[in-house]
Order: structure tokens, then sequence, then C-alpha cells
């Protein structure tokens, strides 16, 4: 029988130093943005004051706009809508691939995010250097 390793992400060899100290509070001013229950919270706070009513209107408006082409599930829609109240939040994650350590980042990325324990809408968003060709036109 195999015997599994856990090895935490600062362990890994390829990411750089300047990422494990972000991840480890050790950069100064960055502490409030680290991934962890009690600054998603302040986080909550901190949009909540600087993201108007109107903001969220416009963004619930404009991705459904954006979705009317294709053919969404009730839930799907009922998100989008739920955008435009005052006690919607997002979480959204990115990742440019192969940026530090590929495509395994890719997908633990997207893991933290699934199983994250909280209610929230989850957005995923992808950088590219096609869809950069085509942002740019």
């Amino acid at each position: 029988m195999k015997k599994l390793t856990n090895i935490p992400f600062t362990a890994i060899e390829s990411v750089p130093q300047l990422i494990k100290d972000f991840l480890n509070s050790e950069i100064p001013g960055f502490e409030q943005t680290v991934f962890n229950l009690q600054n998603v919270e302040k986080q909550f706070v901190l949009k909540e004051e600087n993201f108007s009513s109107d903001h969220r209107k416009m963004l619930s408006r404009v991705l459904q706009k954006q979705h009317s082409d294709l053919s969404l599930s009730d839930k799907q829609k009922e998100n989008l809508e739920f955008l435009a109240k005052e006690n919607a939040f997002t979480v959204t994650t990115g990742h440019q691939l192969n940026l530090f350590t590929g495509p395994v980042f890719f997908i633990y990325k997207i893991f933290i995010l699934l199983f994250a324990g909280f209610t929230l809408l989850l957005g995923y968003w992808q950088w590219s250097d096609q869809l950069k060709r085509w942002w740019n036109r």
C-alpha cells in the first residue's frame, strides 16, 4: 500500500520566496489579503462599504446580458439576479496558466474555492494569451 504524504504549499521548491512570504503573512501591508476565514469576513465589510448598490445592480445586469445567449439553469439565473442584492458577496479567483507551478496549482485553486465551506457565489476567472489577444483587438 502506498503511503501518502502531505506537502505544504510553501514547502514546494518551485514556489518563489515572495509567494511563500505572502502566504505566511510576512509582507507588511498584505495581511488582510491572505485567504483565511477572518480575512474573508474583513473583506466582506470592506467591499460592503466600497461597492454601492448601483454597482451591484449594474454588475448583475451586465452579467445577465452577457449570458443571455446561453441556456442557463434556473439556479444560474437566480445567482445572477442575487448579485444585485446588498448581502451578496462573491469569492473570485483566477490563474494565469503555467504561472508558478502550472496545471496542478490551477486545479488546487479551484478545489480550494469549491470546498471552502462558505455559502457564497463562487467565480473562476482565467486569463490566457488567447483571451488577451481577443481582449486587445
